[in-house]
């Protein structure tokens, strides 16, 4: 299923770049380690955070990737992990969403009981401008400047922030970047050249370009 791609290039991100991906989205704490992302609730169900990890500030960050829009369910959802994770931990922890739905269609918050407000942190990819990083990217290209770490990220996930229209046209600038540099080498590009791979077999409809 096309979430599934989506939830997958997330998880993969984020344990390839660590603390660049926090900074990526606007967190600037380093990752001491990433915990287990098991929950086993109170009825006895198992559920699976989508990444967990402990920071420099010993507090505790849950990263949830939502293809779909943002909903009381979600929201519900969530906060249980949160409330299991600090109990378990003992640590304070802080949800984060980075959600692919349209801004305008997500709920940001729910009551939980008569006294608390939940209320994650939710980054929506469609407010990042991440079309007009990939056109930065293209200018360094061009005028023979080096792109950086950010700039790597920006080229995994411009064509998941975009209308299903644009995608394919966005893989292709993608893909003509990445043939024009070599210097991006050992792990991080293997990660990149795969889930650029995995975003052709979704969006672009003539694989023989």
């Amino acid at each position: 299923m096309i979430d599934g791609l989506y939830d997958k290039i997330s998880k993969i991100a984020f344990s390839t770049y660590g603390d660049e991906f926090l900074k990526y989205f606007g967190e600037y704490k380093k990752i001491i380690r990433e915990l287990g992302t098991e929950a086993h609730t109170l009825y006895g169900t198992h559920r699976r955070l989508d990444r967990l990890a402990l920071v420099d500030d010993d507090t505790l960050q849950n990263w949830e990737f939502e293809f779909k829009k943002i909903g009381e369910d979600t929201l519900n959802r969530i906060w249980e992990y949160n409330t299991l994770k600090s109990a378990e931990f003992g640590k304070i922890m802080d949800s984060f969403i980075i959600s692919f739905a349209n801004p305008d269609s997500c709920d940001e918050s729910i009551e939980i009981g008569r006294s608390i407000v939940f209320a994650p942190i939710i980054k929506y990819l469609q407010k990042m401008g991440l079309p007009k990083k990939l056109n930065n990217i293209e200018y360094k290209i061009n005028n023979e400047k080096r792109i950086n770490i950010q700039d790597e990220l920006t080229l995994i996930f411009v064509a998941l922030s975009v209308e299903d229209s644009s995608k394919e046209k966005m893989v292709k600038r993608v893909c003509n970047v990445l043939e024009q540099i070599d210097y991006v080498g050992g792990y991080r590009r293997v990660v990149i050249d795969s889930l650029v791979a995995f975003q052709i077999e979704n969006f672009v409809k003539s694989k023989q370009n």
